[in-house]
């Protein structure tokens, strides 16, 4: 598994608690928008919190459709 969904909470780059770990970067953004539909529905803010799709090298990764 080489994509994975993370929530950052340091400073430093790669602080970040993992969400889940996926095959593809389609997977780990599908996978964000599935939590954070749960959170809406459950009252919780859209901006909650932050969650970002890394790389196998901790790099952060754009979501392929965005412009």
């Amino acid at each position: 598994m080489s994509n994975r969904a993370v929530q950052p909470y340091g400073v430093r780059v790669g602080e970040w608690t993992l969400i889940s770990e996926h095959r593809s970067v389609f997977e780990a953004f599908e996978a964000i928008d599935r939590l954070s539909d749960r959170m809406v529905r459950t009252g919780a803010p859209s901006d909650a919190i932050q969650l970002i799709v890394v790389d196998q090298h901790g790099a952060t990764v754009s979501r392929p459709d965005a412009q």
